[in-house]
């Protein structure tokens, strides 16, 4: 069970990111960035999902393929106004769930989180943090992809 969770999280958000930023690289199609994401999200499901069982390969596999297809679509829909703010969003959603994963296994990893670490995942008030740092990172760091106004629309 846990190991389909494992497989399914990390093979869907990296699918999601990897297809995203492919979608709005100016040198992807929409074919290749959607082909681009799915393909690294079966890849990193199958390679979670192997540890485990046949069906964590199979959860892995299947979640990459959706994960590819719906960030390469967010890409396509998105104004270029929104690039940056989209970006940065899907890394923190990654972070996100990768600390969420080593908080479920943190027994079986032998890991004891500090204090603060602790707070921040299983206090009300620290993922209220969370998710308010998660909007205003948004908006006050600088942009990854630098606009470009082109005349040839």
């Amino acid at each position: 069970m846990h190991g389909m969770v494992i497989a399914m999280a990390y093979a869907m958000c990296t699918g999601l990111l990897v297809g995203l930023i492919a979608s709005l690289l100016p040198y992807f199609n929409f074919l290749s960035a959607t082909f681009l994401g799915m393909i690294t999200g079966v890849v990193v499901g199958f390679f979670f999902g192997r540890l485990f069982h046949v069906a964590a390969v199979l959860e892995g596999f299947l979640a990459g393929i959706m994960g590819g297809m719906m960030g390469a679509m967010t890409g396509e829909m998105l104004h270029p106004f929104y690039y940056d703010s989209m970006i940065k969003m899907m890394l923190i959603i990654q972070l996100v769930v990768f600390l969420l994963l080593m908080a479920i296994f943190k027994e079986e990893l032998h890991v004891t989180f500090p204090k603060y670490i602790r707070f921040l995942l299983f206090h009300p008030i620290g993922l209220l943090l969370l998710f308010i740092l998660f909007f205003l990172s948004t908006e006050w760091t600088g942009p990854i992809i630098e606009q470009t106004v082109s005349n040839h629309s």
